[in-house]
Formats: C-alpha cells, sequence, structure tokens
C-alpha cells in the first residue's frame, strides 16, 4: 500500500492543528524543521519505512497519536532506531 506516509503527515497536521485551518502552516513548519517536508509526499508515494519511522518519532515528539495499523510496519525495533537493510 503506498501513501501511508502522506497519510500520516496529514494526520500529524490536522490533529496538532486540532483542525483550524489557519495552524496548518506552523505545524508544517514543526516539521519541516524535522526534516520532513509535508510537500513533498504524495498519496501515489512510495511507503519508505525510514521515512515512516521518522514521522512516527515526530509524531510523538509533537504530543500527536498515529492509529497502530498506520504506523504496524514501521522499520523499528525495540530500541526505537531505524532498521537498516545493509546488514
Amino acid at each position: 500500500m503506498s501513501g501511508r506516509v502522506k497519510t500520516a503527515i496529514d494526520l500529524i497536521l490536522v490533529r496538532q492543528s486540532n483542525g483550524n485551518a489557519q495552524q496548518i502552516p506552523t505545524s508544517k513548519i514543526r516539521l519541516i524543521m524535522q526534516g520532513i517536508d509535508p510537500d513533498l509526499w504524495h498519496e501515489a508515494s512510495p511507503d519508505d519505512p525510514a521515512m515512516l519511522w521518522r514521522v512516527e518519532r515526530a509524531a510523538r515528539e509533537i504530543g500527536v497519536s498515529l492509529p497502530a495499523d498506520l504506523i504496524a510496519e514501521s522499520a523499528t525495533r525495540n530500541t526505537g532506531a531505524p532498521v537498516s537493510n545493509n546488514l
């Protein structure tokens, strides 16, 4: 399934801004400061496990909860560090 990163980003933006459209630009800036540019992701973007992990981590830092099924396949270990495919 593609577009999970975009879905997670959109959920963060809506939940952090409490549905107030005027607060969404501020929420976008917070994500950009954490290295996540919401404008670069769209529904057809492939699911990048490392980026999904970063979005999940950003959501936790911001205080926004994401649905477990959305982040269930993110590339995390028990330590919370991204899993490298170069092992």
